[in-house]
């Protein structure tokens, strides 16, 4: 561009604002399409978008063809029950889920119970539960964990009296 002699500072601004503020006209490229001022995506990365329109609450989903709409897959790890109990197995704080602690066998030092919770569903290869225990205010307490039988988890509790609690949490792990 040439300024001519006797144009002034402002004239040119004015020009180069001008020719920068121009819409985009025509037809639209790369991952969109249709035409410039209202272009739509068509792809994203190369890959289609679905032409169906989302329903709320959907979140993008690549189906290895294309992008879609999708309702959003659900956790792979939630917390299905916990709670506080007592050495003698009742609740001694807060408990969800419909945990219980029942049964077991008692000798000096050591307590054993039955967890069962409400909802329980054997562990499959869609899903398991991941259980933990932790004995509060007893530094030398150790807990066992058994293994989920048909419809309860085994806790077993060494070096506990009757003046400590009992945190258990069971969490649900899905296949993804």
């Amino acid at each position: 561009m040439r300024v001519a002699r006797g144009v002034g500072i402002g004239m040119v601004i004015a020009l180069v604002a001008s020719a920068c503020s121009a819409r985009p006209v025509g037809p639209a490229g790369g991952d969109l399409s249709g035409t410039y001022p209202d272009p739509q995506v068509a792809r994203i990365q190369g890959s289609a978008v679905a032409r169906s329109a989302p329903m709320a609450g959907d979140v993008l989903t690549f189906n290895g063809t294309e992008w879609s709409g999708a309702a959003p897959a659900p956790p792979r790890y939630q917390p299905v029950a916990a709670g506080v109990f007592g050495m003698d197995g009742s609740p001694a704080g807060p408990v969800f889920g419909g945990m219980r602690l029942t049964g077991g066998g008692d000798t000096p030092g050591r307590r054993s119970f039955v967890l069962t919770f409400d909802g329980y569903a054997r562990p499959d290869a869609n899903h398991t539960y991941v259980v933990t225990a932790q004995v509060l205010i007893a530094p030398n307490a150790r807990v066992s964990l058994g293994s989920f039988a048909d419809e309860f988890f085994a806790v077993i509790l060494n070096g506990v009296s009757e003046g400590h609690l009992l945190m258990v949490e069971v969490n649900e792990i899905r296949a993804s």
